[in-house]
């Protein structure tokens, strides 16, 4: 009950809403086609070919008055499901750890990065982290939502159902070794019956799947040689640092994963190889893709989700000794490297400190307008919805021009 008091506190101040107005360049214009694509009843992987999927325009940053009480629903949902799960991961932790992860996710989720970019893949984690340890009834909820967050993800965008395809068959497999086939065949069937409706629910055809996937994946593996744009906030320093980051996280994976898990007699405990597979294959999908685009806002998701994990990670279980202290200091260090590459300036912390109120979250986006290239004050001006489209000609085909 405290822990869902603690998630409704964090959700609160977290909870993200459109509150940018779409203006003409690239990332406005594809969030438009997203909704254009949903209000004309376009098939993915036919009319519209991109590395969203149907439920996209439910998870961007910008307003469109398009279907804006689903996307009110969705945000409150996904926020406080969200919180929850780190609430309830945090209340597993010993104190420090614990109140480090509910703290470094409150300030990440609302000075950096607050959206489905980071929420989605922060929520199969910790969700997933429930799931692996325990086998009561909390064990079986966290299978539940685990589920049902992967469901959405998958039909979102393409970074994140690569994370959740695997999260669901790896954890499934893991339920299915422990004893627990019930549980792994509902994950697995819940899954492909939930991913199957959604996508029924949202307009699309079955026979589009197909070619829906083919595109995706035509689009994520040539996506690093057609972006072109650079960053200039985001050098060379940034970027090592980023990626010292990264390997370090992937040390602190593999140290967890020989030391706490696999010890106790088959069936009862996480083999060490599934949960490495699943939490190696989490970062490598986000080094990917922030690696990839190499964009200030793409390093720092990488950033704050490194941070996350080697928090998190202290759900796994350690023996006694020397060594769990070491590992300690090793979670300190990858926390520290990361977060000190992360975006500084007194801009971005006054920003952070407006948004924990959202009676003041208006006051943030003009402290930072400059960071985000937000639309703010009563001068913005309001684009149509098919002028923000057409600044991304190509992605909409067939009917997408009517």
């Amino acid at each position: 009950m405290r822990a869902l008091l603690a998630a409704v506190l964090i959700g609160i101040p977290i909870l993200t809403s459109p509150h940018t107005v779409p203006g003409t360049g690239i990332d406005p214009s594809w969030s438009a086609v997203l909704s254009y694509a949903h209000e004309k009843h376009l098939q993915f992987g036919r009319d519209i070919v991109y590395t969203f999927g149907p439920t996209g325009f439910l998870t961007t940053l910008w307003f469109l008055p398009y279907a804006h009480g689903l996307r009110m629903m969705t945000d409150v949902l996904l926020c406080f499901g969200l919180a929850a799960g780190v609430c309830l991961l945090a209340w597993r932790l010993e104190l420090a750890p614990g109140l480090l992860l509910m703290g470094s996710f409150s300030f990440l989720s609302t000075s950096y990065l607050p959206g489905a970019d980071l929420f989605i893949p922060m929520g199969l984690l910790c969700w997933g982290l429930l799931c692996v340890p325990g086998r009561g009834g909390l064990s079986t909820a966290a299978a539940v939502v685990l589920t049902g967050l992967a469901v959405f993800a998958a039909m979102g965008k393409g970074t994140s159902l690569f994370v959740a395809v695997p999260t669901v068959a790896l954890l499934a497999l893991d339920q299915a070794r422990r004893g627990r086939r019930r549980v792994a065949r509902a994950m697995a069937g819940v899954f492909a019956a939930g991913t199957t409706f959604c996508w029924l629910l949202f307009g699309q055809a079955l026979a589009g799947i197909p070619a829906f996937l083919h595109g995706l994946w035509l689009m994520s593996r040539d996506y690093g040689g057609t972006m072109q744009a650079t960053d200039p906030r985001c050098g060379p320093t940034i970027l090592m640092q980023a990626a010292i980051a990264s390997a370090l996280a992937g040390g602190l994976i593999g140290c967890r994963c020989r030391l706490g898990l696999g010890r106790a007699k088959a069936g009862t405990s996480t083999p060490r190889w599934l949960a490495a597979a699943w939490l190696f294959g989490m970062l490598f999908v986000l080094w990917k893709s922030g690696m990839t685009r190499a964009s200030l806002y793409h390093v720092n998701l990488l950033l704050a989700f490194v941070v996350l994990l080697a928090l998190a990670l202290e759900a796994l279980p350690l023996p006694p000794g020397r060594g769990r202290r070491w590992i300690w200091g090793f979670t300190l260090l990858c926390c520290l490297v990361s977060s000190t590459t992360l975006e500084q300036g007194a801009g971005a912390a006054l920003g952070a400190a407006l948004r924990l109120s959202p009676l003041t979250r208006p006051l943030a986006f003009v402290v930072d307008a400059d960071r985000r290239g937000a639309v703010v004050g009563g001068a913005g001006e309001r684009v149509p919805l098919q002028a923000a489209g057409g600044a991304f000609g190509g992605v909409a085909g067939g009917r997408g021009h009517e």
